[in-house]
């Protein structure tokens, strides 16, 4: 009988019938892993080749933001969606086009005027580098420093040559962008009853709120940045001219242009205004720094607080790090949209992710305080059984 015993197999057990239902389902588990590491993937190079297009789709969705509520206010008052969109169109159009007849032709003077003289003043600044160094008993040879600068400068005036055409690519952009925002604002509508079909009931007011918050976040940064453009370009313009700074147009607009870029934007802008100052004395130098030291308190901590309040209540190291990311993705466009990227995201967070954990948190601590309670019943059970 022992003999047959050990000729016998032995009987299967449960674990080995988990090892062998693993290693049947072993190929299934690395074909559907393959299949999502490969979705993954596609995923990421589609994205990757429409970025520009959902660039420009963003910009679009931040302009739509932005008019949505004259849109809504003409519409309230019996104006065609249509006709409301195309109203506030021909109202920015024709503000722009009178800034452009008053600032377009002196601007473009200034600007010719101011390229054709930086050659010239790197070669006096350099000058009396040089004399200074001397004055201090070093003589470091700067005479290649000047070439270089002085090729470089004058370098800068062939920018003008490819103006048009980069002008005729940004008024497409501009248009794509135009035409975009004015149907999501005209669909946002029949958009939000066409997702609210997928969404449970419940979810469906949360989901109108969240849009609604998004857009109004939009809107706040959009009007934020736009008084704080006009605030820094007419201040600078001014103040330039009072100093008696030339080219003070100029700088004005530039410092009016760089102030879209958020965090680094106004040092770009006041650095310029210091550097030409400087060029012309030292005076007007450091009262140049006293004016872009003002205007940078006065939009930074008088006018961003009074008018995004609370909306866009972003922190700038995380403001500084979307503004890096978004430069290197996309340009300087990746960086202007940056901000109002990491505005919607918050907004995603504060209302979807943060309350869906608050809820697994409290779920968790009502299950562990429950099956406590629950041994405690089964346990009087047994000794109540035990006692009968």
């Amino acid at each position: 009988m022992s003999a047959s015993g050990a000729g016998s197999e032995p009987p299967a057990t449960p674990t080995d019938d988990i090892v062998e239902r693993a290693v049947a389902a072993a190929p299934w588990i690395a074909l559907r892993a393959g299949v999502v590491v490969l979705a993954l993937v596609l995923g990421v190079w589609f994205l990757f080749q429409v970025s520009s297009v959902l660039l420009l789709a963003f910009i679009a969705v931040i302009l739509a933001a932005a008019i949505a509520g004259p849109v809504s206010w003409l519409e309230h008052r019996g104006v065609p969606g249509g006709l409301a969109v195309l109203a506030i169109y021909l109202v920015v159009a024709l503000v722009l086009g009178l800034l452009l007849f008053l600032v377009a032709p002196p601007l473009l003077e200034q600007l010719t005027q101011l390229l054709n003289s930086l050659p010239a003043m790197a070669t006096s600044v350099l000058d009396q580098l040089e004399s200074l160094t001397g004055t201090l008993g070093l003589q470091p040879d700067l005479s290649a420093m000047t070439g270089t600068a002085i090729d470089t400068l004058r370098g800068a005036t062939s920018v003008l040559a490819g103006v048009p055409l980069g002008l005729m690519g940004a008024i497409g952009d501009v248009l794509m962008i135009l035409t975009l925002g004015a149907f999501i604002v005209l669909e946002r509508r029949r958009a939000r009853r066409w997702i609210s079909r997928f969404l449970a009931p419940d979810d469906r007011a949360v989901f109108v709120r969240l849009v609604d918050k998004a857009a109004l976040r939009l809107a706040a940064y959009v009007e934020s940045q736009l008084l704080i453009m006009a605030v820094t370009g007419i201040g600078a313009t001014v103040g330039l001219t009072l100093i008696g700074v030339p080219f003070a147009l100029a700088l004005g607009t530039f410092a009016f242009l760089t102030q879209i870029i958020p965090v680094v934007g106004p040092f770009i802008g006041g650095a310029a205004m210091i550097i030409v100052a400087f060029m012309q004395s030292p005076a007007q130098g450091l009262l140049t720094l006293v004016l872009v030291i003002g205007l940078q308190q006065l939009t930074g901590s008088v006018l961003l607080p009074l008018v995004q309040g609370r909306l866009i209540a972003i922190s700038p190291v995380v403001a500084i790090l979307a503004v890096l990311v978004g430069g290197s993705l996309a340009g300087p466009i990746g960086a202007i949209v940056a901000v109002p990227a990491v505005a919607i995201l918050s907004v995603i967070i504060d209302d979807i992710v943060l309350p869906w954990r608050r809820g697994e948190i409290r779920r968790e601590t009502e299950a562990e305080t429950q099956a406590p309670e629950d041994g405690k019943v089964a346990t009087g059970k047994r000794r109540a059984g035990g006692a009968g």
